[in-house]
């Protein structure tokens, strides 16, 4: 559980910061 949990946390945080990213730069 704990290992299922830290991977879907670490692609969600990839996702995020890419996401803030393309905010920035189109902001």
């Amino acid at each position: 559980m704990y290992r299922v949990v830290s991977g879907y946390g670490g692609v969600l945080f990839s996702v995020l910061l890419s996401v803030v990213k393309k905010n920035t730069f189109y902001f």
